[in-house]
């Protein structure tokens, strides 16, 4: 019931948090899932992709988010490392720091350009955040 603004990187921050931690990284049990609302509006509003989940997580008898979770950190590093090579041969520079690439001003297009299109081979539209850095 309360209002985040996902503009606000406090906010974002502990939103993702609380996200990732009732709905992808927990295991179902109908005896909590109520007291989850992350996970109680994302059962309702994606009924499949929840379903689809937790049968996964049941099969897995340790960690049951383990393989869901190696999985999306497989696919968004894949995706960086084929931008990276995509733009191998430019003549500015490439650093990638987990899920960012970082570049000079030069790069940003392209650097943009590589990362929607090979997120784009996962049926993912990124959402990207040009930041700059600072000393």
């Amino acid at each position: 019931g309360s209002k985040i603004d996902l503009d606000d990187p406090d906010q974002k921050s502990e939103f993702k948090i609380q996200l990732f931690r009732e709905v992808f990284f927990s295991y179902p049990n109908p005896k909590t899932e109520d007291k989850k609302p992350y996970a109680v509006i994302f059962r309702t509003k994606f009924p499949i992709l929840w379903a689809a989940m937790n049968a996964s997580k049941r099969q897995q008898k340790r960690k049951a988010s383990a393989p869901l979770a190696k999985a999306m950190q497989k696919t968004e590093a894949e995706a960086v490392k084929d931008a990276v090579l995509a733009l191998k041969d430019k003549p500015y520079p490439l650093i990638t720091i987990h899920d960012a690439i970082v570049t000079t001003k030069d790069g940003l297009a392209d650097v943009e350009q590589a990362l929607c299109q090979s997120f784009s081979t996962a049926n993912i539209k990124p959402r990207l955040v040009v930041k700059r850095l600072t000393a």
